[in-house]
């Protein structure tokens, strides 16, 4: 008999544990319930606020998957030769047309970004490690160096890293654009952005509209996308552009 008092007294406690813990589950349940519909919330409050910033965060994002992706989005090898279909318009075959040498452009404006997105990034980094050696050198050194570094550096952090960051980071194409079209970039046939444009002002002084058109759309797009990114992550880190 006491065993069995024993027992029911443990199922009532079990019971009564449950029943006091009870609003806690269910308060738990419905955070999780609402915690996507608030992160989607917060989403869609940013993209109405700053829909330039976010529509050029989604280029970006883009062009760099097709870059990562490149073996597997680009239609053809990009420096595989056509004979039979040179210099051709677009058309369904060859989305944005072929050159001279019979290349698919479309294949090799995916490649080149791949190139130049890579030039772009190397030399950010390049530009960062750049700075750590002055800086350590700086305080190395000391005395009229060290001063001469403390106001350059002042100067450059008046603005936030991460606007810098992406403005070099659209400098850098267009600087990998310049030295491709002049012929002093990455050496062909590997595909870049600048000297694929460089490749066509070579071979002749009237070249095909679609061999000028998209590797300078892809260029200016890029580019364009970086500078409004920047401006919209100085109007987010800048706490005069928010009115503060």
């Amino acid at each position: 008999m006491s065993a069995r008092v024993c027992r029911l007294k443990e199922e009532g406690a079990v019971v009564q544990h449950l029943t006091d813990r009870q609003p806690a589950l269910l308060a738990a349940t419905d955070a999780g319930r609402l915690g996507l519909p608030r992160v989607g919330h917060a989403l869609a409050t940013f993209s109405r606020r700053y829909p330039v910033g976010v529509g050029a965060a989604l280029v970006l994002c883009m062009i760099a998957l097709l870059a990562v992706l490149a073996p597997m989005v680009a239609p053809y090898d990009p420096n595989f030769q056509h004979f039979n279909d040179m210099q051709q318009a677009p058309s369904a075959k060859y989305w944005l047309g072929t050159d001279y040498e019979g290349r698919d452009v479309l294949s090799r404006l995916i490649y080149g970004g791949r190139v130049s997105l890579t030039v772009a990034v190397l030399s950010v980094l390049l530009g960062t490690v750049v700075g750590s050696v002055w800086g350590v050198a700086s305080a190395y050194l000391g005395g009229t160096v060290d001063l001469l570094s403390q106001r350059v550096v002042e100067v450059l952090m008046s603005f936030p890293t991460l606007v810098l960051a992406t403005a070099h980071l659209g400098t850098a194409i267009v600087i990998e654009a310049t030295l491709g079209f002049l012929g002093i970039g990455i050496t062909p046939p590997t595909a870049s952005w600048g000297n694929m444009l460089g490749g066509v002002v070579a071979n002749t002084y009237k070249p095909l509209w679609w061999l000028v058109v998209f590797p300078g759309l892809s260029i200016s797009l890029t580019v364009l996308a970086f500078n409004l990114l920047g401006d919209t992550l100085r109007d987010i880190l800048d706490p005069k552009m928010r009115g503060w």
